[in-house]
């Protein structure tokens, strides 16, 4: 059942009617208690977390904080916080070392990816510096072209405009490109995560886990890509990039220091 917002949206008229729900990214001012400070409001800014029996609301830094009714001088929902272009270049980053490939290359901006036979994701380009362009994908297609292989692009939303793709310096003929699947990718607060495991699954009802130098044929077995390919022609590309070590995706090159990303 839904909580109640208990009348809290119509503490500010900017909300229109809208109600305050749990998730919702709002800004509350809120009365301070005397001696708190000389002055008598201040402002929090985070993500509602609960509604009853009181509102608590998340600042960005983790901290909670509980505000009684009566505190509540207005309460305003605020749109979800914009994602920079800069954090989808991290995550795809991330994702893209993290998905196996014998030989990789950082070319005009683009992660390319080549070297297995199995998976289009091993074979395909991703935007991850702030100068890959659709408009100069030149240098990209002579890099697969090289290595017997047609040119694929991770169409990455807001950073790959399809209708600005340019080879030799003319417009590519739109008939020439074809949209293969769709990858969803996913991420979580690890923090968050990991105490939401901890409340659900007590230490010691979970199962041991082992960490491995290589993925076992039980392992490739679960996973449905590779599920009925022979291991020994798999597990080549998926040692490929496990354990890669990153500076990160403004620096140019994958080089020690930096982020350990598991395949």
């Amino acid at each position: 059942m839904a909580e109640q917002d208990r009348g809290l949206s119509g503490r500010s008229r900017w909300n229109s009617g809208r109600r305050v729900a749990v998730g919702e990214r709002v800004v509350v001012r809120r009365h301070l208690a005397p001696g708190e400070a000389s002055h008598l409001y201040t402002d929090v800014i985070g993500h509602v977390v609960a509604l009853e029996p009181e509102l608590i609301v998340r600042r960005e830094s983790g901290e909670e904080l509980r505000i009684p009714d009566a505190d509540v001088a207005v309460l305003k929902v605020l749109p979800p916080r914009p994602v920079r272009a800069r954090d989808v270049r991290a995550h795809e980053y991330a994702g893209a070392l993290a998905w196996p490939c014998p030989e990789y290359e950082l070319v005009d901006g683009w992660f390319c990816r080549a070297g297995d036979d199995w998976s289009y994701r091993g074979n395909s380009a991703v935007p991850v510096l702030p100068w890959a362009s659709c408009e100069d994908l030149d240098g990209v297609r002579d890099w697969y072209a090289a290595r017997g292989l047609p040119l694929r692009l991770v169409d990455v939303e807001r950073l790959v405009k399809v209708e600005r793709m340019m080879l030799d310096g003319a417009p590519v003929d739109s008939a020439r490109i074809r949209a293969d699947r769709d990858l969803f990718l996913c991420t979580a607060d690890s923090e968050a995560l990991l105490a939401v495991v901890d409340a659900a699954f007590p230490a010691d009802t979970r199962p041991a886990v082992t960490l491995a130098d290589r993925p076992d044929d039980d392992w490739l077995a679960l996973y449905h890509a590779t599920a009925d390919l022979d291991p020994e022609r798999v597990r080549p590309a998926m040692l490929a990039t496990a354990g890669i070590l990153t500076d990160g995706p403004d620096s140019g090159d994958p080089g020690p220091g930096g982020h350990v990303v598991f395949a």
